[in-house]
């Protein structure tokens, strides 16, 4: 249990700021299906806190959420583009603001889904339209097995693969009739494994555009 709570608040911690360490991925690497990436953008971004509504439990009393946030049951509640700003700060205690995006109102948050080797640990920003409608949703970070986000992207949003020459890299995309980019996947098997951190064997880069 303690070492449990250690590398929870690790991956808080890596989620929150810095750059994050990689690690190596399993064999089912090759076997995954699917198409490629836009060029990555780097996301500037302005730190300011802004403290989240006030929530109450069952019974009431209010309730004290992590930096992380609210519980997160499958990846579909935050990778949602029905989110609003009172529900962001509603299930975050912390968000940052002032994000550097032309036309686009940022607010960024840590994302800890959980301690498992799907899980996911990062930073997660939601970009705001002139009708205050989610228009984008970005993730930088980490995993251990990136399938489960590969399945909700591919269902979803109809990424494809697109097939590199990197062995260690899988691109996936998704595009508007018009063949504009509509998002980009990357996923990135790191260099070095270390046995006792199943988390850190992908690096994953997220860009996806509200449906049209």
């Amino acid at each position: 249990m303690f070492k449990k709570a250690i590398l929870h608040a690790a991956l808080l911690a890596a989620a929150i700021g810095g750059p994050i360490a990689l690690f190596a991925g399993p064999d089912w690497w090759e076997s995954l299906n699917g198409g490629s990436s836009a060029t990555s953008q780097a996301l500037a971004v302005t730190h300011y806190s802004v403290k989240s509504s006030s929530r109450k439990s069952a019974d009431g009393a209010p309730e004290t959420l992590p930096l992380e946030g609210a519980k997160i049951q499958n990846l579909a509640e935050v990778f949602n583009f029905d989110m609003t700003v009172e529900s962001i700060l509603r299930r975050w205690p912390r968000v940052s603001t002032g994000l550097a995006q032309p036309q686009f109102q940022g607010y960024r948050v840590p994302l800890v889904t959980g301690t498992g080797a799907g899980d996911m640990a990062g930073s997660l920003t939601y970009y705001f339209n002139a009708q205050q409608k989610v228009q984008r949703i970005a993730f930088s970070g980490k995993t251990g097995d990136p399938r489960g986000l590969v399945n909700l992207l591919t269902t979803r949003h109809k990424f494809t693969r697109r097939v590199v020459n990197d062995p260690g890299l899988l691109i996936f995309e998704t595009v508007a009739a018009d063949g504009q980019p509509r998002g980009f996947l990357e996923l990135q098997a790191a260099p070095t494994v270390k046995a006792d951190d199943h988390f850190g064997r992908f690096s994953v880069k997220l860009v996806v555009e509200r449906p049209a």
